[in-house]
């Protein structure tokens, strides 16, 4: 079995973890990492590590964040897109608690991800 995500009994890729946010995409593997790729990008993301189908995308400095807090922007999101039969799940959670920033930093990670997985859904759609 070549993708650890399939069962034995099943042609099509199973989610790795149901409870986590995902979107889907009618679009094959390929098409849809570039759309999320693009869709990073644009919003000034990089990939910090990783492939771009299966990595971590951030923004800002770290070291600031450690010093200032909630002050200095940093965010960064772990992505990991699935082929499954003739579409694709992606997946976009937080790749940092956020508790850096106390908790205002905290409900600034929480607003950025519903922001990012919004517009995740409508790049891929």
């Amino acid at each position: 079995m070549s993708n650890p995500y399939e069962s034995p009994n099943s042609e099509h890729a199973k989610p790795p973890n149901s409870g986590e946010w995902l979107a889907q995409s009618p679009g094959n593997l390929e098409v849809t990492t570039r759309a999320v790729e693009s869709f990073f990008k644009n919003e000034g993301y990089r990939l910090e590590n990783g492939i771009p189908s299966d990595g971590n995308y951030g923004i800002g400095n770290n070291f600031l964040r450690i010093i200032f807090g909630a002050f200095v922007k940093r965010y960064r999101f772990k992505v990991n897109v699935v082929q499954s039969g003739t579409g694709c799940f992606v997946y976009v959670e937080k790749g940092m608690s956020g508790v850096m920033g106390g908790a205002v930093g905290y409900a600034k990670m929480k607003k950025e991800l519903g922001r990012i997985r919004t517009g995740v859904q409508r790049s891929i759609s």
